[in-house]
């Protein structure tokens, strides 16, 4: 009797363990969808902003005309948009960094998710309760998790 109250008991570890990576990959997957679609309306928007900005200043500051600006906007469009996307990147790594670390969901996120969004010892402070450390230079930091 005692030899099969450890059996259950052992499998009701292991049940319970099965189930808790299963709610873990279901937010991480539920977390991604959501921060893919805020990635791409982050980055539409500052795409929309930066050709706003070439406009205004093409017509406004530049005085071109609608004939002259044909060459002016061709070159601009292909700078507004590499821009754009690299800035929509950075804006939308901050955000999600911003909102994981304010409400707490870096408890309910898998370590592949997280080493995505934060170095290792930036992962440590979270899960200990301590603010997010400083950013050092560039040369200190390195994510040992990102290559996986």
């Amino acid at each position: 009797m005692n030899e099969e109250y450890e059996v259950n008991a052992k499998e009701a570890e292991i049940r319970e363990a099965k189930i808790k990576a299963r709610i873990v990959k279901k937010s991480s997957n539920t977390f991604l969808a959501f921060a893919c679609l805020l990635q791409i309306a982050v980055t539409v928007l500052v795409i929309l902003a930066l050709i706003i900005l070439v406009a205004v200043f093409a017509f406004k500051v530049m005085g071109l005309t609608s004939e002259t600006v044909g060459s002016f906007f061709t070159v601009f469009m292909v700078i507004v948009m590499g821009g754009g996307l690299v800035l929509g990147f950075m804006i939308y790594k901050r955000l999600i960094r911003l909102i994981v670390a304010k409400t707490g969901w870096y408890k309910k996120l898998s370590d592949d998710v997280m080493t995505h969004y934060f170095l290792d010892e930036e992962i440590d402070a979270l899960n200990k309760g301590q603010p997010l450390p400083k950013k050092k230079s560039k040369k200190s930091g390195s994510n040992k998790g990102a290559a996986k």
